[in-house]
């Protein structure tokens, strides 16, 4: 059963397909790319998603302290975390 422990301690379960707290991280280049290819119709539905899977990295948000954990291709497959910052002046906004 897949799971990644957050840094705040959270256990996320990733066994789920799809899981509710993994997202993909895809490049803008990547979806316009295959935007154009669907457009011109060499693309159908399966095709779309293998395409932009190519180059989508995945992402897990831990649904306790939000912190995004995003998963390093060139890192042996780790998840490198980034921690949500509070910022006093946002919130006078």
């Amino acid at each position: 059963m897949p799971k990644l422990l957050c840094k705040c301690g959270t256990v996320i379960d990733l066994s789920r397909v799809p899981a509710p707290n993994e997202f993909s991280l895809i490049p803008e280049s990547s979806i316009e790319a295959a935007g154009d290819q669907a457009e011109q119709g060499r693309l159908d539905r399966e095709s779309l998603f293998k395409v932009l899977d190519e180059t989508a990295r995945p992402v897990v948000e831990c649904p306790k302290c939000r912190r995004l954990h995003v998963r390093e291709s060139g890192l042996g497959g780790k998840y490198m975390s980034y921690v949500v910052e509070s910022d006093s002046s946002e919130s006078a906004q």
